[in-house]
């Protein structure tokens, strides 16, 4: 066997092992593609850009108040949200948070929420909604994953569902639900009231007066809203 025979001998013998493995190909979008061998044990930590919430403006004015700062600034598209920021929209404004894994928070106009808590690693959020309406569609929860919007007196805990949570005038709030079930409670009457709210149906609840919490279908007129028309489109 010549010299050269035992070269082309050596590297087909090398590409039949290497196809024997078999490969792993490993995408990112911060990474270039790489060629692993099988049974290759890899572990890429998550940049805090891709665990982070963040902001969408659909229109302006909004703005935020960051953690530990007190001034208002003028909000960006694609900003980080740190938990403890303060969201506010104008007249005209509307806006969204959205987290990994698809989740979304929505600002109608003339609303004001706080991102209370945000825990991207056991996916547990908490929104506080101090005036106006938000709009929620929520990735299937799992296990100890949790999403919850409160009022000054009401909250509202879902898996699986997109809904509307409304601080109206006279401290009355009120849930909407297009998609799921969501748990509806006052959290300041003197004794617990809560509701199942199902797909299609509503609830409105005024909890300094009512001893029960009653759903209702959800109106052709409520699915005509401006807003709920935006959310549904």
């Amino acid at each position: 066997m010549t010299h050269k025979q035992k070269v082309v001998g050596v590297v087909f013998g090398v590409v039949v092992a290497l196809v024997g493995i078999g490969s792993v190909v490993v995408y990112s979008s911060s990474y270039k593609p790489k060629v692993l061998a099988a049974h290759t044990t890899i572990s890429i930590t998550p940049t805090p850009q891709l665990m982070s919430a963040t902001l969408e403006i659909f229109s302006n004015p909004v703005n935020v108040i960051l953690p530990n700062q007190e001034a208002t600034s003028e909000a960006k598209t694609g900003m980080i949200i740190p938990e403890g920021t303060i969201v506010s929209t104008g007249p005209t404004g509307r806006a969204e948070i959205s987290y990994p894994g698809g989740t979304v928070t929505r600002l109608d106009s003339s609303t004001q929420i706080k991102l209370t808590s945000y825990d991207p690693n056991r996916y547990q959020i908490l929104v506080d909604l101090y005036e106006g309406k938000i709009w929620t569609r929520i990735k299937k929860l799992l296990g100890s994953e949790s999403y919850e919007t409160k009022t000054s007196n009401t909250v509202a805990t879902v898996r699986g569902t997109s809904y509307e949570h409304s601080a109206l005038i006279n401290d009355i709030d009120q849930v909407m639900v297009v998609d799921g079930t969501v748990d509806f409670g006052c959290s300041k009457s003197k004794k617990p009231l809560s509701k199942n709210v199902e797909k299609n149906k509503k609830s409105v609840a005024d909890c300094a007066t009512d001893t029960e919490l009653k759903t209702t279908e959800i109106a052709a007129k409520d699915l005509s809203n401006d807003w709920v028309t935006f959310n549904l489109n």
